[in-house]
């Protein structure tokens, strides 16, 4: 799913279990996450996983905020590095070091065409936000000069260590049967 929407400060913390990519067109906001402050400038996409409580406490007025929701099955589906993979799932939030001119005028454009589109349209925009999903990753890993921002102490960490532990085993048995006492 995308949406276009004006950004305002949240009354309480929220969750839902997709991996996040925003773009704050205008102005900043604030998100607190896992337990930590996190800045968002305007033209900067940042991603997280939103199964660990978020909420934004300050906006700038008018701050357009465009929102990706991609569905963790299709996140964990990325051909990106495991270790990448498992800090996002850890809390990390990770942010674009730079601005991308190109992000501020593609994003809207994504969410036009998810709307309004062909079938044909939303299924290119499906392959376009793998592919920028994946930039992105890649481009904070090789400026890792940027801390992984995962707290040894992750509110999420216990949990997210058992999901981790099932999503290897069936991916390492994707083509044998797989039985709920395999899993426990």
């Amino acid at each position: 799913m995308i949406e276009r929407h004006i950004a305002d400060a949240m009354a309480a913390p929220h969750w839902h279990d997709h991996v996040e990519l925003n773009l704050l067109m205008a102005g900043q906001m604030t998100y607190l996450f896992n337990g930590r402050q996190e800045q968002v400038e305007a033209g900067r996409l940042v991603l997280f996983w939103a199964a660990i409580p978020h909420q934004t406490i300050a906006v700038a007025e008018n701050a357009p905020l465009v929102c990706l929701y991609l569905p963790l099955v299709d996140f964990l589906g990325l051909p990106v590095d495991r270790k990448a993979r498992q800090s996002i799932m850890q809390g990390r939030f990770l942010s674009q070091g730079n601005q991308e001119a190109m992000d501020a005028l593609t994003l809207p454009r994504w969410e036009k065409e998810w709307q309004c589109g062909s079938a044909a349209r939303r299924k290119l925009v499906v392959e376009e936000v793998r592919l920028r999903i994946r930039r992105l990753i890649l481009d904070n890993a090789e400026s890792d000069n940027s801390p992984t921002h995962v707290s040894p102490t992750s509110l999420a960490g216990h949990a997210v260590r058992h999901v981790e532990l099932l999503i290897d085993l069936i991916n390492s048995r994707y083509a044998d049967p797989v039985s709920v006492p395999d899993l426990a």
